[in-house]
């Protein structure tokens, strides 16, 4: 830190406050002491941290601290695959349910619009027989108004009474024409009515699309998501094997080899030796010499590998020198498929390399190799699906001798 002033205000409120001030960590981890600058950036790797599990999410309640987490994880596999299948099953519940819910509100909005057709062809009706009664009243009035034309020298004496019920029936036909106008206002609401309960179903089945659409979006998601978590136990899963089965001493074909350290071999161009295997319960025992930087025509561009005899427990009983064909390949570290081609390394009898070891319990100081076994650039990455060396480490099968 640059800054500068007085020894009593850096010693009491700077040295309170300084980003470059050296603090321990609030979880007492192994860093011990960092910047105050730098401390919330350390809590977000801290391995002593307490974190939820990665399927809280999902309702595990596990709280650990991040160093313990993979371990949580390896070591609660079926109690997360529980937990997706329950989400999984309340998301198909959820979308019956929803299914269920429009469906019914689709039903009720279908028999609200029948009922109101129904109440408007009976106020249609209705309206109808009004003007039936009012064209008879009328074709009352005009036989009346004819009769008293007739008789109207006759009957000048009524004349004033007949005006007054000419005035009323007038006023009988202003009536009616103003139900008329009402019934036609009742009528233009009940269409205006019809039509925005037609919109609303509308937006009520668009509302129900689009939720059906976000419902299936959601249950891609979770396939996808047991899709790669399935992918991933089966690779964790063919890794335990393989670790399983390799490197155990006096092994019978087939056996599974480990080799580790392979970019320190490399660059150091030195050999490893596996440990000694035999051909059968009663065969010969050999071992692999695999030299990772190559030796010979595969020297810097290869791997090459050697098939080397050792002193077994069953040689007087066997034919000497040796005679036979042994198949190797590189394992695939991903999955038990996509492995490399089998290379045969001969034996043929002629080469010393064939005949009996005496000599103590070591391998052959000469073996049956192939320089060119597998060329580097086929080792690293390649997809998804496939990948011989992974960590510093290759496989190696030796399938058969025959």
């Amino acid at each position: 830190c640059n800054t500068t002033g007085s020894y009593q205000w850096i010693s009491s409120s700077h040295q309170e406050e300084c980003p470059k001030y050296p603090v321990e960590c609030p979880n007492h981890c192994e860093t011990g002491h960092v910047r105050r600058e730098e401390i919330d950036a350390h809590l977000e790797e801290c391995p002593l941290a307490v974190v939820e599990c990665p399927y809280a999410a999902m309702g595990c309640d596990g709280v650990i601290r991040r160093e313990e987490r993979m371990g949580h994880v390896m070591g609660s596999v079926v109690l997360h695959m529980d937990y997706n299948r329950n989400a999984v099953l309340g998301f198909q519940k959820e979308l019956e349910t929803a299914k269920r819910t429009f469906k019914n509100a689709l039903e009720i909005k279908e028999q609200e619009l029948q009922m109101i057709k129904i109440n408007f062809e009976k106020i249609l009706d209705a309206k109808e027989k009004d003007l039936e009664n009012i064209k008879r009243d009328l074709l009352d009035i005009c036989n009346k108004l004819r009769e008293s034309q007739a008789i109207q020298c006759q009957l000048q004496r009524s004349a004033a009474m007949k005006e007054r019920e000419l005035g009323e029936v007038k006023k009988d036909l202003e009536n009616t024409r103003s139900k008329l106008k009402e019934s036609e206002e009742i009528q233009s609401q009940l269409k205006t009515t019809v039509l925005q309960n037609g919109k609303e179903l509308d937006e009520v089945r668009k509302n129900a699309a689009e939720n059906y659409k976000t419902l299936q979006g959601m249950l891609q998601q979770l396939k996808n998501r047991l899709e790669g978590t399935e992918q991933s136990l089966q690779h964790q899963l063919w890794l335990q094997q393989l670790n399983c089965l390799a490197n155990d001493d006096n092994q019978v074909l087939p056996i599974i080899t480990k080799l580790t350290d392979f970019e320190v071999c490399k660059v150091l161009n030195t050999a490893w030796k596996s440990p000694g295997f035999y051909t059968s319960s009663k065969g010969y025992k050999v071992c692999l010499s695999v030299y990772p930087n190559g030796v010979g025509t595969g020297a810097g561009s290869h791997v090459s590998v050697d098939v080397h005899l050792m002193k077994g427990n069953c040689d007087a009983d066997l034919t000497w020198p040796c005679k036979g064909t042994f198949s190797v390949q590189i394992l695939n570290q991903i999955s038990d498929s996509c492995h490399s081609e089998p290379v045969k390394i001969h034996f043929n009898g002629s080469h010393s390399s064939c005949k009996r070891v005496k000599a103590g319990t070591v391998a052959s100081a000469y073996g049956v190799y192939c320089d060119e076994f597998m060329p580097h650039n086929q080792l690293y990455y390649k997809d998804k699906t496939c990948q011989f060396l992974r960590e510093h480490c290759v496989f190696l099968r030796v399938c058969d001798f025959r």
